[in-house]
């Protein structure tokens, strides 16, 4: 079959204040480009129905931070023409396999394929609408989405002769664990002792899953500025822990990281506080010119320049902080281990 165009539709959790386009109403379409690849985008609402049959979405419409879509949500359809299947090399075919044999669903492993590309450029596209939509209507409440946050996708091939195909397609993400298995008792017993102190998590861990999260979710201007708070938490509380060990007082320790209500730079604690309060000369390792270069430059430019940085450059930026975090780690246990004898 020689395919002309390919249709994309899944749901996004807003209701969007577009006119229903999915039958005629073609002027209510919208037309998108990204990445120099055109599509057209169009939209249906739809409600919730409560257990009583209430459709309180179809009363209210649009519920002010509804982000999961809980009340009302929007149909959305993005049709490629054979510019974007053009420009898909045909041996990226064999990236997904069937839930069980003769069902039509397919389940894709992964994004990389032809199946994948298509979905991830039919979300690329929802999300450039959805930032430009937000920002004309001032509705903080609306991000893009993931395909591991849509899951479920109906795709329509349509050949030549205008024949189509209708095919469903899952992508569920990287799946961790079955839906029947449970934490082992390690993991318990870590839960237990956490909920029974004040501090319940180390900010590091916490700013560590949040630059996960951001990096999934693709806000990678926060995933940035994450990454950089996760390696400068972690480096003063880490140094501080040294400091008192050693000996010195809260105030020695405070002067150290603030002068005269200023913070110290970073910079300055990485490449002149570390070799005096560890023993090492961090700024001549991998890990240093890692996390300058990809972490702390990055973040000054999505700082100080509005600069929004690309999937790579976001977790490069996650990578190489994490990378000196664990670094780190271990010449900060080797000095404990050194003033303790």
């Amino acid at each position: 079959m020689k395919i002309a165009a390919e249709w994309v539709q899944f749901e996004i959790p807003y209701l969007l204040q577009v006119e229903d386009s999915f039958e005629g109403n073609e002027s209510a379409r919208f037309h998108s480009r990204v990445r120099g690849v055109p599509a057209e985008l169009q939209f249906k609402k739809e409600a919730r129905e409560g257990e009583e049959g209430e459709r309180p979405g179809m009363m209210f419409g649009q519920v002010e931070g509804d982000r999961l879509g809980n009340v009302s949500y929007t149909k959305v359809r993005v049709g490629f023409n054979r510019q974007l299947l053009d420009a898909l090399p045909d041996e990226l075919n064999g990236d997904f396999e069937a839930l069980k044999e003769g069902s039509p669903t397919k389940w894709l492993k992964n994004l990389d394929g032809r199946e994948g590309r298509i979905i991830r450029a039919a979300v690329d596209q929802v999300n450039q609408f959805l930032e430009v939509y937000r920002a004309s209507l001032g509705y903080y409440w609306i991000r893009g989405v993931s395909p591991s946050e849509v899951v479920y996708f109906m795709r329509t091939t349509v050949s030549k002769n205008e024949d189509t195909y209708d095919h469903g397609t899952m992508y569920p993400g990287s799946a961790l664990t079955p839906g029947t298995s449970t934490i082992d008792e390690k993991a318990h017993d870590t839960i237990e002792a956490r909920l029974d102190t004040e501090h319940k998590v180390p900010i590091t861990i916490s700013l560590r899953l949040d630059a996960q999260d951001k990096l999934d979710l693709g806000e990678y201007r926060l995933a940035v500025i994450t990454a950089g708070t996760m390696f400068e938490a972690f480096l003063k509380d880490g140094l501080k822990d040294l400091m008192a060990a050693q000996g010195m007082s809260d105030d020695e320790i405070e002067s150290v990281f603030v002068d005269d209500g200023d913070y110290t730079s970073i910079t300055t604690l990485a490449k002149e506080t570390v070799p005096k309060t560890i023993h090492f000369d961090f700024k001549e390792t991998d890990q240093f010119e890692a996390w300058d270069e990809e972490t702390r430059k990055m973040r000054n430019r999505v700082v100080h320049e509005g600069y929004v940085p690309s999937e790579d450059e976001a977790r490069a930026a996650y990578e190489a902080a994490a990378d000196a975090v664990e670094f780190l780690t271990d010449k900060m246990v080797e000095r404990h281990e050194e003033l303790s004898n």
